[in-house]
């Protein structure tokens, strides 16, 4: 499980993949030829992120966070009908952005963060960031935990290509929390890998999945070797302005991932 996910859940994730402008179902991203949509405010910002947020307003990026959350999976959803926690960003952008977080070091430097998931921005000022977190819902249970999450895009951006660009220098890098110099934890090895999926209601679908392992550093104070992978495993997809996530960690069963993915996905598109 990645570091500070519980806190990625009032955070900003970052996501670039795009159709900012198509009225289709966003199966092609976009150049950015289309007019700006980001007129919307959010006076809840933290002063530094004005001026650098640019979230696509385009197509169902259009609709309130609350709007979105609507299309998230229900308790019936999910394995014994237990229910999911929600959690809806605040329509002013309080609470998007965090100060002073960190998620570590990495080697090389460039794979700390994915192009859709970064959880805090590198930049003090957020203007790396791709997507912009809008509502997710999360279950827990004996299987492991499941979210999915809707995102809007940032304009002009094209979150799979980002992707595959990043995956060619990041198939394999090390993890040290919060640096290498004097790290917490041990040192993790990871191994990544980002490729398309099954299409799904003529949409194109994305696979990311993630695995490390303990490394037998020379951490101060670290605990015991696990020896253990922790696993994670993610789907991705777009639809008219908004990706849709769907994370898992290892011992969720895919299939329940594949079929909350068409669950959100033809909500989104009926909703379009």
């Amino acid at each position: 499980m990645r570091y500070g996910r519980a806190l990625a859940l009032v955070a900003l994730l970052a996501v670039a993949a795009c159709d900012p402008g198509s009225d289709g179902d966003g199966s092609a991203a976009s150049s950015g030829a289309a007019a700006p949509s980001s007129a919307r405010s959010y006076p809840g910002l933290f002063a530094e992120y004005q001026g650098r947020f640019h979230p696509n307003h385009a197509g169902l990026g259009a609709r309130s966070n609350a709007e979105l959350a609507a299309l998230l999976p229900g308790a019936g959803d999910f394995p014994g009908g237990a229910a999911p926690s929600t959690n809806i960003a605040d329509e002013d952008g309080s609470g998007l952005g965090l100060h002073g977080q960190t998620d570590g070091q990495t080697r090389p430097a460039q794979c700390l963060y994915t192009p859709f998931g970064k959880s805090f921005s590198r930049n003090p000022d957020g203007s790396d960031w791709n997507l912009y977190y809008a509502a997710s819902t999360t279950s827990q249970g004996d299987a492991g935990w499941v979210s999915v999450t809707i995102e809007r895009e940032r304009e002009g951006a094209d979150v799979f290509a980002l992707t595959t660009s990043w995956i060619a220098g990041c198939g394999t890098y090390e993890r040290a929390f919060p640096d290498f110099a004097a790290p917490s934890t041990r040192n993790r090895g990871v191994t990544d890998t980002f490729g398309p999926g099954a299409a799904v209601s003529g949409l194109p679908s994305y696979v990311y999945t993630s695995t490390s392992v303990d490394l037998d550093d020379e951490s101060a104070s670290k605990p015991a070797l696990s020896k253990l992978a922790k696993e994670r495993r993610i789907l991705l997809a777009r639809v008219r302005s908004v990706v849709v996530v769907v994370e898992a960690d290892g011992v969720a069963d895919p299939a329940l991932l594949d079929r909350l993915l068409v669950t959100t996905l033809e909500r989104a598109r009926r909703a379009a």
